[in-house]
């Protein structure tokens, strides 16, 4: 049997993997445990928390927290949910693509792409930073963009139809892949168009259109 409780370290905080076969009795008591060992190292921290491997409403969410609280002394700020958890790991994917991937053969760019600032590569291209509407990323690779994407970016600019752009947030509406260009100019009524909710996305070139998919941890680890 798993161990009932593995306590790991994030950037935000504090992940519980928690064994789905004990009762949930027993978990509180690995938990208080856990943390009454570490009671030194956790006293007086300010941190958030998050779970996986086992299925937790907000009752026994809370029940955890207090428990976690109580044994150490610690401050949980607040609760991540799996979406947070998945930006956490594509930020850190890409950062690992940009180390092992791309530091020999790719451009690595710190800070905005400005209102008519133009970023151009022989090479992919990493952003460390957002494209802001009206600025421009072209590159004759692909384009990873570890912020938001408003702007106009052109990947594959050589004629390289499987190169890709992905973004932590893609927002942009003027996009284009070799020879395949995506261009969204629905507006809702009244000329308003909708403010969309922030999401990390890939864009790739298919039969000549492009294709904007939601950025998922399969396809982070096939690249």
């Amino acid at each position: 049997m798993a161990l009932p409780v593995i306590v790991k370290s994030t950037k935000k905080g504090i992940h519980l993997v928690l064994s789905s076969e004990v009762s949930f009795e027993e978990l509180l008591c690995k938990i208080r445990e856990k943390f009454t060992e570490s009671k030194d190292f956790f006293q007086n921290a300010d941190f958030a928390i998050s779970f996986s491997g086992r299925v937790l409403n907000t009752e026994e969410e809370c029940a955890i927290v207090d428990v976690v609280s109580e044994s150490c002394g610690a401050n949980i700020v607040c609760i991540l949910e799996e979406n947070d958890l998945l930006d956490d790991y594509i930020s850190e994917k890409l950062q690992q693509i940009h180390d092992e991937k791309l530091m020999k053969s790719g451009q690595f760019f710190k800070g905005n792409v400005q209102s008519g600032e133009t970023l151009e590569s022989d090479s992919s291209v990493i952003v460390m930073g957002s494209v802001l509407s009206g600025g421009k990323v072209i590159s004759k690779g692909n384009i990873i963009v570890l912020g938001s994407l408003c702007g106009y970016a052109f990947a594959g600019a050589s004629g390289n139809s499987s190169a890709f752009i992905c973004a932590l947030d893609f927002a942009s509406e003027n996009i284009r892949i070799a020879d395949a260009v995506y261009k969204n100019t629905k507006v809702s009524l009244g000329g308003f168009r909708k403010k969309k909710k922030a999401s990390s996305q890939v864009a790739v070139a298919k039969d000549n259109r492009i294709m904007i998919e939601p950025l998922t941890k399969g396809y982070l680890n096939s690249i």
